[in-house]
């Protein structure tokens, strides 16, 4: 009689941890699911320096910055504020986020959204910040020393363009590119370039979390917002 009150009695405390287990499970699930990812990659600082050839020549000087990795790349934007956080997402489909800083917002962007803009990249042009097929186009005529760095060395046209190109084959990035076009000259240069680990984006671009999202595909229903309507102007001058 006493098992029998022991087996009756030990139901409910059962059935209350079993109710607890299917409870926190959901939230467990969760919590791993937001662990924020870390990558470990270069960042590289670079100097831009643009001419406008015309009867009163004008020189435009910014800076930005990149970090690249095999999965995620950033690109800091000093000049307009605006940065990019480009995202090989695991099924291989290339996603993007713009970050308005001064607005405080994140535009996302599906593989979709990239393709239906006619804006979705050769993954390797985004890691390298250099147009995969331009660099294909140019001869390497030798090589270079830029400052501690060993450089390839290429030049050639693309699309009538003319190119100097120095190349850093360590790091798959340009140390300097030289662009001379008939309405002008853009010559960026490196810096400084450091290898980093775990690194965060959350950390690495401040904003990102706690500025507002939303996708592409809703800016449409949005246009009455004042801020959704600036930031599209912006979006068509500055399409990359």
């Amino acid at each position: 009689m006493s098992k029998q009150l022991f087996f009756y009695s030990s139901k409910p405390l059962l059935l209350g941890f079993l109710v607890q287990v299917l409870i926190l499970l959901p939230l467990l699930s969760f919590a791993k699911a937001y662990i924020e990812p870390e990558y470990n990659g270069v960042i590289a600082e670079y100097s831009s320096r643009q001419i406008t050839f015309a009867r009163r020549p004008s020189v435009e000087k910014y800076r930005w910055s990149i970090f690249t990795s095999e999965k995620l790349v950033i690109v800091k934007n000093h000049h307009t504020h605006i940065d990019l956080v480009w995202r090989k997402n695991p099924s291989g489909q290339i996603e993007l986020s713009k970050v308005f800083n001064q607005e405080k917002i994140v535009i996302d962007y599906d593989s979709g959204d990239l393709k239906s803009v006619h804006q979705y990249p050769q993954w390797e042009s985004v890691q390298q910040s250099f147009d995969h097929y331009a660099m294909s186009l140019l001869k390497k005529t030798g090589s270079q020393t830029y400052k501690q760095f060993q450089t390839d060395k290429y030049n050639g046209q693309v699309k009538g363009d003319e190119f100097e190109l120095l190349w850093l084959n360590q790091y798959q990035l340009p140390a300097q590119i030289k662009k001379i076009t008939p309405y002008g000259e853009n010559i960026t240069k490196l810096d400084s370039l450091i290898t980093v680990k775990k690194l965060r984006l959350s950390k690495y671009l401040k904003g990102y979390k706690t500025y507002r999202h939303m996708d592409y595909a809703d800016m449409g229903d949005n246009e009455a917002d004042p801020v959704v309507n600036k930031i599209a102007h912006t979006n068509e001058q500055h399409k990359h």
